[in-house]
This record gives structure tokens, sequence and C-alpha cells, in this order.
């Protein structure tokens, strides 16, 4: 335990602090850094102005973390002037191999901000993020862009490709894309086996929601690994903490009934009327496991609903509780997600 007093740690704060505007005073360029990036972030609009006056500096001595702190600070304004000087500190940071300020760049001229739209420049960027530098981010986007011909035409060889080199690097959206190409066979051989793999690397060390769904599938499908049920329940159970289902019509909330299984939601009308879709929506709320904040939350509308009859309700989310005797024999079964 530190002897350290408050009043001491504060006079050490103050002289560092003493320091660091001595040394920026002298050229030091990380000083300058450091005095600016802490600067911005007041309120007080004088204190901000020295910030970036602090940033020019060590900017103009061509460090490019300052020349992408002046982008940022100036791309977020209302003034269209401003915000065309910070992408030129932009290029700056950028020409400079910086990764950050590259992914802005290809984000600018990929969707026209501050920029005309330009495909061809962005991928241009994001080819040297990705090759250049090897940052996994970019080829993930890279991997996305010759899959969905963004920019670029259709390669789903190429996008297997990039999405290789950032999924080795850890990139848990590539993982998933890789296990999605596998599975189906785009690009490259079906193979629902490496596919689980990549789904459980995305599962288990990037903690992807949707890894953990689709792994959960595959074992309650047996595709690409033997059949396990209280497995499948188990990578399910991780997705979803609870679901609650309202139904808008309270008369017809109390005439049906509801379950889940298997990523799907059933209804059956058990009233003796039939019930006009015209008046029928369905709520369905999901909640995170770890956070328990709503992931999604939407109104749906209900197909008309026969009495007695089970329906599927096909436009829903992955959900998964319950057991199989939940669910009638007559209730067919298929993907939501």
């Amino acid at each position: 335990m530190s002897d350290e007093s408050e009043d001491d740690r504060g006079y050490s704060e103050h002289s560092s602090s003493f320091s660091k505007m001595q040394e920026a005073k002298q050229g030091n360029i990380e000083a300058q850094l450091y005095l600016g990036q802490l600067l911005i972030e007041s309120d007080v609009d004088k204190v901000k102005a020295e910030g970036m006056n602090w940033l020019h500096k060590a900017a103009e001595q061509g460090s490019a973390e300052a020349q992408l702190e002046i982008s940022r600070c100036l791309m977020i304004s209302d003034v269209k002037k401003d915000r065309t000087e910070g992408m030129k500190w932009c290029h700056k940071a950028a020409e400079q191999g910086n990764v950050e300020a590259i992914r802005i760049l290809y984000a600018c001229y990929i969707k026209g901000y501050v920029v005309d739209e330009d495909k061809a420049e962005a991928m241009k960027w994001c080819h040297k993020a990705a090759d250049e530098l090897g940052d996994a981010h970019s080829q993930r986007i890279l991997g996305d862009c010759y899959s969905m011909a963004s920019g670029v035409k259709e390669d789903k060889a190429e996008a297997l490709k990039w999405y290789l080199k950032a999924a080795d690097q850890g990139n848990t959206e590539a993982q998933i894309c890789l296990g999605d190409m596998y599975f189906a066979g785009l690009g490259i051989e079906e193979d629902k086996a490496e596919a689980v793999k990549w789904y459980r690397m995305a599962a288990e060390c990037g903690g992807s929601t949707e890894a953990r769904y689709n792994l959960g599938n595959c074992y309650y499908e047996g595709n690409g690994i033997e059949k396990n049920t209280v497995e499948a329940s188990k990578w399910y159970d991780k997705v979803l903490y609870h679901t609650k289902l309202e139904v808008a019509d309270k008369d017809f909330k109390w005439a049906v009934k509801w379950g889940m299984f298997s990523g799907h939601i059933w209804i059956q009308n058990c009233s003796d009327e039939d019930w006009d879709q015209s008046k029928l929506f369905m709520k369905v709320i999901l909640k995170n496991k770890s956070t328990k904040d709503a992931v999604f939350d939407k109104l749906f509308r209900i197909a008309a609903l026969k009495s007695g009859a089970e329906y599927l309700f096909s436009d829903a989310v992955p959900i998964a509780d319950g057991s199989e005797k939940t669910i009638h024999g007559k209730c067919r079964l298929y993907k939501l997600f």
C-alpha cells in the first residue's frame, strides 16, 4: 500500500504537467501531442483551442498521431471548410501509414462523406492497410468487398483469401464469414467440419453471439459435428438471457400458446375463432445474457391464425429454450437467422 497522500499525488501530477509543458515548448513532439490530446477534451473553448495549437505544432513536425487527432476534431464540425481541412490532415496521417487514418479515408470515399464517393480510391486505401500494413480489420473489409461486389467485381475465392488473413489474426467477424463460406461451399468446396472450427473459434475466443448461435445449430442439426442436443442447448443458452413475447391484441393474448425451440418461435391459436391478421401483432423482446440489455425489440405482424392451428413465426430472430416436448409433431421447423 502506498504512503503517498492525496496532496502528494496532486503535486506529482502538477509537476508532471509542468514538465510536459516545458518539453513541449522546447519542441518535443511527444509532449506536444500529450498536451494537445489532454487539452482538447476540455469543455472550455479557450483551453480546447490551446490543445489544437499544440496538436498543430506536433503535426507540422510530422506526427501522424497529431495529424489524425486534428482530422478527427475537424471532421465532426458543422462547417464544411473545417471538414475539408480535416480530410487534408487525414490524408497526411494515412500517407505515413497510420492505419486508423486509412480506415477513415476508406469510409469517407466509400460513403461519399466530406468527399465525393469514389470506390476506386476507397479500395486503394483499403488495400494499403490490408496488404502493406497487415491490418486485420481492413483485410476483413476487403473480404466483404469481394464477397458482395462492393467496389470490385465479385470474387468468392479472393474474399476467402482475405477472410483467412484476417481470421488468422483473430478477427472474429472474418472467422464467422469463413465459417459461412465453408458451410455453404462459397468459393471453396463445402466443408461443414471446417465451418464448425471457425464458428467455435469466434464463439470461444471472440465471444460472438452470432457464432454461438451458428455453433448451436451445427450441434443441433449434426452439421460438421456429431449431433448433440445437450451441447446445442449450452450454446443457445449463451446467446440470450431470456425472451419476452407480447401480443398487442389483449383478447388474443389469452388465446395463444407460444414456445421456443432451437432458434424458432411457434404460436398456436387455442380459441374457437379464426383471427384476422390485420388486428394481430406480436412483440418480441430479446435480452443479452451477460448485460441483460435488450438486443432486439420489434413489433411484427402475425399471419391470420385459423382456430386450433399452429404456425411458425417466420419474421423473427434466433432464440432457443425449452425442449423437444414443447413442439408438436405437425409444427414444421425452419431457420430464422
